[in-house]
């Protein structure tokens, strides 16, 4: 009990009211609704004629040194494992639009939308 007590003497809380307002650009508030609705984007392919079951996850996230990474995640379903891939950007807005990129070209190649 003792300890959570320094703990938030030493670090001060910091809440959205604390925080200054700054109006945000339209393309911001539509890469920021497309996170929200869309992460983490689950596609897979299916053809029983040519024995595929693949999927592909596309994900955004902040790392533990605060970039943001589109992480995508692929392979066969129903096997172990898979194989991921990390793009590291420099802002959360680039990182929505690589993964909307990322989705677009994998929807044209025949997966679908899972989630």
């Amino acid at each position: 009990m003792l300890a959570g007590m320094v703990f938030s003497a030493i670090i001060p809380r910091t809440d959205a009211a604390s925080k200054p307002a700054t109006a945000a650009s339209p393309q911001q508030v539509r890469a920021a609704n497309v996170a929200k609705e869309e992460v983490p984007v689950r596609l897979t392919r299916i053809d029983p004629t040519r024995n595929m079951k693949r999927f592909y996850t596309v994900a955004v996230e902040v790392t533990l040194f605060d970039d943001v990474a589109c992480t995508r995640t692929y392979g066969r379903i129903g096997e172990r494992g898979g194989r991921v891939m990390v793009g590291l950007y420099p802002t959360e807005a680039e990182a929505v639009a690589a993964l909307g990129r990322i989705v677009r070209a994998k929807l044209t190649r025949g997966y679908r939308r899972e989630n």
